[in-house]
């Protein structure tokens, strides 16, 4: 072996191989290390750098093996210990690629940020965040301007949803780079989590003006801009992104959803279908396609296409069950499971169609909110073939032969216009009781009682269906009403203000928790003689409850194809008057028209 590794020939191929691999001629390097392999096989630097080499090539399984194999004749090789972390780590090999990183560290720990960087990456996937910060901020120790570490660590932020700190590191890649394009992106990104839009839109601009054929940059630019309800701008940056790649799903997707908010349907379901004929399992685009119909009352294909919104990732996960899916109410003398499914709003709008199961020839368990029970108990009590559960509640699937999700009920009774003919109104029934006793507490002689509802609480909608109680000023300034806070949550300070800011009175129900008293709160809205009411649960129950009310909606963001794309009633819900705004983003048209209905 002393011979061969001493004999001339020999260190010209290694020096050879070596010169090639710095010029990046890698193939030649390739086949002199292989020559070599022959002369010298167990030599590490042959072995290390042949497998660096297939590691660039794309073949990770062999490169593994030569640098595991390099490292076995030379453990102390930091370099290849290094690449070897990277092969693994690639390979999905997570705690194995972090043991040699660590091992690369000991040997070497002062003068490669990259090994720390790489680390980082590597806790990072193991979910280890804290040691993935820990060691970029390493990396970035050793060297100030790394920017791999600022951009990973910034993403990492993200991912943790601690936006501003994500900002803070992308701002200080910034000043190194102030034409990185992907430290800009990514900012944008974070200010939009941060729902910071102006900034956000910014930096997508900056990214589009350094690079015109950045599609992403795009896309979130049109995203941003759908947030700030700019809706014609919207469809212009979502259709630059097309023409740099018109193949991609996703964008006609969410051009489909900005033409919805745009009041142009027919083009949204054009749109919608060119995504999925794109990509023919793309679930999130047949929901949306199914709400659009939905909407506009195509009740037939909607209410089919609905249901691929379980293969949606984002949707909740359907019930696991062994028992069979009901396909067919012609079935008689079987038990059926209804689940719920969605928020209460949902539960409640959905329920309108249990009568027309129950008269089925069948018994029903059916699963709700556990602040619906007794409402539910005392309002279907005539029917004897159903019991209402818990969703907290597991039922076993010994106890049914079917099962159905409620939201599917409607492809069995309400598939078209003319079905909703028989419409079940008031099927909810409150306490008389209660009323009588509320009614004595809060009616004032020659004064009517208005109640009164304005925030929704959805994570993702919410704030777009919401408006604030001052810009009810209109409204609650007409004189000889009494004024019913029907608003769950945290609402004190808000009537607080438009006491002491307008000497409005509104009055709280100390004896009713409006969020978890749902018996309680359905006793308030009978006893007005009206409710007003934004997009929220406080709608659904009043009209379930048959009570005469006044809905706002948004102008597109934030509103449900429940309540329809037109007019001023509901299908779902006879008693229901809706005023729609005619502007995004601005409720004070809509709420002059229903001050000049009521006043």
């Amino acid at each position: 072996m002393k011979k061969e590794l001493g004999s001339l020939k020999t260190q010209q191929l290694l020096i050879q191989a070596l010169k090639h691999c710095q010029h990046g001629n890698l193939f030649e390097a390739k086949n002199i290390y292989q020559n070599l392999l022959k002369i010298i096989p167990s030599h590490p630097d042959v072995l290390g750098n042949l497998g660096t080499i297939e590691l660039q090539h794309g073949n990770i399984e062999i490169g593994v093996d030569y640098l595991k194999n390099s490292i076995k004749k030379n453990p102390l090789q930091p370099t290849m210990i290094s690449n070897l972390g990277n092969a693994l780590l690639e390979l999905g090999r997570t705690g194995e690629s972090i043991d040699y990183f660590e091992r690369a560290i000991k040997l070497q720990p002062k003068d490669h940020p990259e090994v720390y960087y790489n680390l980082g990456r590597a806790f990072r996937i193991a979910k280890d965040f804290d040691k993935a910060i820990n060691s970029y901020e390493k990396a970035l120790k050793i060297d100030s301007n790394h920017i791999p570490s600022f951009l990973n660590l910034g993403f990492l932020y993200n991912e943790l949803k601690q936006y501003p700190l994500a900002i803070n590191c992308f701002n200080e890649g910034i000043k190194i780079q102030p034409k990185n394009i992907q430290l800009i992106y990514n900012r944008g990104v974070s200010y939009l989590n941060l729902n910071s839009f102006l900034p956000a839109l910014a930096d997508f601009k900056l990214v589009i003006d350094l690079d015109n054929q950045f599609e992403l940059a795009y896309i979130q630019k049109s995203i941003t801009l759908k947030y700030l309800y700019r809706y014609d701008e919207a469809i212009v940056n979502i259709n630059s992104a097309i023409n740099i790649n018109n193949l991609n799903a996703d964008h006609f997707n969410l051009k489909a959803t900005i033409l919805e908010y745009l009041h142009q349907y027919d083009d949204a379901l054009n749109h919608y279908d060119i995504a999925i004929n794109l990509r023919g399992n793309f679930a999130e685009a047949k929901k949306n396609k199914a709400l659009c119909l939905l909407s506009r009352n195509h009740f037939d294909k909607g209410w089919v296409l609905f249901e691929s919104r379980w293969e949606v990732e984002s949707y909740q996960l359907p019930l696991a069950s062994q028992k069979p899916l009901l396909d067919d109410f012609s079935i008689q003398d079987k038990v059926i499971y209804i689940w719920s499914e969605q928020g209460v709003g949902d539960q409640i709008i959905y329920s309108s169609l249990l009568l027309d199961a129950l008269k089925t020839k069948n018994n029903f368990f059916v699963s709700i909110d556990p602040r619906l029970i007794s409402l539910y108990e005392r309002s279907f009590y005539g029917a004897k073939n159903v019991k209402f559960i818990s969703t907290k509640d597991r039922l076993s699937e010994a106890d049914y032969d079917f099962h159905i999700p409620i939201g599917s009920l409607g492809k069995f009774f309400r598939d078209s216009t003319k079905a909703f003919s028989n419409h079940p109104t008031g099927y909810l029934k409150s306490r008389t009781d209660l009323n009588e006793t509320l009614e004595k507490k809060l009616r004032k002689t020659n004064q009517r009682v208005i109640g009164i509802s304005w925030l929704s609480k959805n994570n993702e909608i919410g704030q777009a269906k919401s408006f604030a109680l001052a810009d009810l000023i209109p409204i609650l300034s007409i004189p000889d009403t009494t004024f019913i806070n029907l608003q769950y949550g945290e609402t004190a300070e808000e009537i607080e203000n438009i006491f002491s800011e307008h000497n409005i009175d509104i009055v709280s129900v100390k004896e009713v928790d409006n969020y978890n008293d749902f018996d309680g709160l359905a006793s308030l809205v009978s006893i007005c003689d009206f409710v007003i009411t934004s997009s929220n649960v406080t709608a659904h129950l009043s009209g379930a409850l048959n009570k005469k009310t006044y809905l706002l909606l948004p102008h597109s963001h934030g509103k449900i194809w429940y309540w329809g794309t037109s007019g001023n009633s509901s299908l779902w819900y006879p008693s229901i008057h809706i005023f729609r705004s005619k502007t995004p983003d601005n409720w004070h048209g809509v709420i002059k028209e229903l001050w000049s209905a009521i006043k």
